[in-house]
């Protein structure tokens, strides 16, 4: 069996991942780390030498290898992997989706002390960022939904 994690920015898809793939004694694995190991740099210098586009196109394809893999594994994905191209859709077809749908307060709590390593959020204020994180994640939740199950 295969499971993804899905949900937004610092919800706890790596933590979690890492916890249920131990419990079932599955390899874990992250996406971004995965893209940032084909890539050889970090997401960061990704958005900021080749755009988001590069980025997320890199994204879409390690996760298609993966989707197409025949062994089990847990994967925590991107915050943004399942809103593009059809990841979602993908990852559905692939295995089992899991929503971690983690409070607003939390996340935005969390951001705080991890916006400058992320690139979507470096240079926000609180208030812009707290702004733009319930934005962002309003227009994500449509896509988070589509998982088999929302924890």
């Amino acid at each position: 069996m295969k499971f993804f994690i899905v949900g937004y920015m610092a919800s706890g898809k790596t933590t979690f991942g890492r916890e249920l793939a131990e419990e079932k004694g599955m390899s874990f694995r992250d996406l971004d780390s995965l893209v940032e190991e084909r890539a050889g740099c970090c997401i960061p210098d990704i958005f900021a030498r080749e755009g988001e586009g590069y980025f997320r196109e890199l994204e879409r394809d390690v996760l298609r290898e993966f989707c197409a893999r025949g062994d089990d594994f847990v994967l925590a994905t991107g915050g943004g992997t399942p809103c593009f191209f059809d990841n979602m859709e993908r990852m559905n077809a692939a295995g089992h989706t899991l929503f971690l749908d983690t409070s607003l307060p939390v996340i935005i709590g969390r951001l705080r002390e991890q916006r400058a390593t992320r690139p979507l959020l470096a240079g926000l204020s609180d208030e812009e960022l707290e702004s733009h994180v319930k934005k962002h994640l309003d227009s994500r939740l449509p896509f988070y939904l589509m998982a088999k199950e929302r924890l």
